[in-house]
């Protein structure tokens, strides 16, 4: 579990105790129990720690492990997590809704940037030109 995202911080050994911690494998556990509403990942490549923490008695804390080969990413955070399977499992459930356009994308909000150039907006402006663009990398590329 060492590879954690960079805004996901080690929890010194001394905030819990070993006999607190559950352990529940990706195999056995029904990840639409979640109660998440959106598309979840058809993996079971994944390992869920949970334990209390000794300071905050009633706080739960939730490691969600991925196991997938050469991986090992750490979240808290189920819809972050979902996010991070789909790029193992190759899902893409949110399809764009515009006759002709086959795009498909695994989070929702790429979809909607993706919606923003059907619709003609330009959501980033140049200060120096005044010419607008679609994304920010298009945006910096161009001064």
């Amino acid at each position: 579990m060492e590879n954690l995202n960079n805004n996901e911080k080690l929890i010194p050994a001394e905030e819990f105790e070993k006999e607190e911690i559950s352990v529940m494998l990706g195999k056995d556990f029904d990840l639409h129990k979640v109660g998440i509403k959106k598309h979840v990942p058809k993996t079971t490549k994944y390992i869920i720690y949970e334990y209390r923490c000794q300071q905050e008695a009633r706080r739960v804390i939730r490691l969600l492990h991925c196991t997938h080969p050469q991986c090992g990413k750490v979240f808290r955070k189920w819809h972050n997590f979902f996010d991070h399977l789909r790029i193992h499992t190759n899902e893409r459930p949110y399809s764009c809704t515009i006759p002709g356009c086959n795009m498909k994308f695994t989070q929702r909000a790429n979809l909607n940037k993706h919606m923003d150039i059907h619709m003609g907006i330009k959501r980033f402006t140049c200060n120096h030109c005044c010419k607008s663009f679609y994304t920010r990398y298009n945006l910096n590329v161009s001064t």
